[in-house]
C-alpha cells in the first residue's frame, strides 16, 4: 500500500501525521557500510562551519581582483592573510 499525497487544498495537519505514521510503520532505516565511517571503521560526522557553504576565492583570483573580499572563513590574500569579511549569506 502506497501513502496518500498531500492536499494542499486541505488542512495539512492530520495529512502528515498520516503520512509520517506510514512512514514509520513501514520504512526502516539502514546504515549502508562504509558510508560515513573512517579507516578503522569509526563513524565520522561532519560539522557545518560557514566557511563550507561557499568557497574561498583562489589565491590568483584574489591577486587579480584587489578590491574583490574574500569569503569569511577563508584567508585573504590581499589583507595580509588575514580571515575574509564578505559573508554570502548577508542581505
Amino acid at each position: 500500500m502506497r501513502p496518500a499525497g498531500v492536499d494542499l487544498r486541505q488542512d495539512i495537519t492530520a495529512q502528515i501525521d498520516a503520512l509520517k505514521t506510514w512512514y514509520t510503520a513501514n520504512l526502516k532505516w539502514k546504515e549502508n557500510r562504509g558510508d560515513g565511517y573512517d579507516a578503522n571503521h569509526v563513524l565520522e560526522y561532519v560539522n557545518f562551519r560557514p566557511n563550507y557553504y561557499l568557497i574561498g576565492l583562489s589565491s590568483s583570483a584574489s591577486t587579480e581582483n584587489k578590491e574583490l573580499p574574500q569569503t569569511i572563513g577563508w584567508q585573504d590574500n590581499n589583507n595580509s592573510g588575514a580571515m575574509g569579511t564578505f559573508d554570502p549569506l548577508e542581505e
